[in-house]
């Protein structure tokens, strides 16, 4: 039974994100995490290991999204490559 009540909350939570960080107008704040998360490069901080540890948790926190949006792999490559366009 709980297991039952976890996947379906999942399925509620995975909803809510999808509403959140899908579609056209999320897009820009999808690319603008992947570059605030370090999606693309290796969170290590030569000689820093606090600044290390922020930086794997962000990248935890933009894998977590992407998990929840059901991304492919394909997906999350194509995010993490995408430049951010700056005004």
């Amino acid at each position: 039974m709980a297991r039952l009540l976890s996947r379906y909350s999942n399925r509620r939570l995975s909803a809510a994100y999808r509403q959140v960080f899908d579609g056209p107008r999320a897009a820009p704040v999808r690319a603008d995490l992947s570059d605030f998360c370090r999606a693309r490069s290796a969170p290590f901080v030569p000689g820093d290991t606090m600044a290390t540890g922020v930086l794997i948790g962000r990248q935890e926190v933009f894998h977590r999204i992407a998990r929840y949006l059901n991304l492919s792999e394909r997906e999350i490559w194509e995010l993490m490559s995408n430049q951010r366009d700056e005004d």
